[in-house]
């Protein structure tokens, strides 16, 4: 079977491009974070604006054919490698609208390796049941996840999450962003 995340796929969407860097732009208003690391990066969209304000950034992304959408800054920040490779700790953890695209045998260690990563903040979406795209073959209910992070010691911040999505409400094409972010600290319940 090939796989639908090809060079094309990378390229349709750079018209994503606006919208992930207005959730760049209120992530970096909400949130007081020095390093960033997101997972299932794509196209490097939060890398750039993470990189234009100065945060030390890095990336992970499993298809390397997602480097034809890539800017030359966020390039060199970029691993291609699957999330269980990661390692490090950053102030802030990204993973937005990865989780629908893993084996769901594999939806604990996502969450697992997200949360031992990061110190500070939790940035995380992904799709609900119901929600079409390509290549979804786990769609939750929002409370699956979100249970799976409270487990490991991460809550839901929910004057944030209100605020970051209603600072999304600009996006264009990924409208969907809004109802699945999430952003979650550790120990701190809303």
């Amino acid at each position: 079977m090939t796989s639908p995340y090809n060079s094309k796929w990378f390229m349709d969407r750079k018209r994503f491009e606006n919208d992930y860097r207005l959730m760049g732009a209120a992530l970096l208003k909400l949130l007081c974070f020095d390093s960033a690391l997101d997972v299932g990066c794509g196209n490097g969209f939060l890398l750039d604006s993470f990189l234009k304000a100065g945060k030390i950034v890095q990336g992970v992304e499993s298809s390397s054919d997602a480097v034809v959408g890539m800017s030359d800054q966020a390039r060199p920040f970029v691993t291609f490698s699957d999330f269980s490779d990661i390692s490090g700790k950053w102030d802030l953890v990204c993973c937005i609208e990865v989780a629908e695209h893993i084996e769901p045998e594999r939806s604990d260690e996502l969450v697992e390796k997200l949360c031992v990563c990061g110190t500070k903040w939790i940035c995380f979406s992904a799709a609900p049941l119901g929600q079409k795209g390509t290549g979804h073959i786990n769609c939750q209910p929002h409370k699956n996840w979100l249970d799976r992070f409270e487990s490991k010691g991460w809550k839901v911040v929910s004057t944030m999450t209100e605020n970051l999505r209603e600072r999304l409400l600009e996006q264009v094409y990924t409208t969907w962003l809004r109802r699945n972010v999430f952003i979650l600290e550790i120990g701190r319940a809303s």
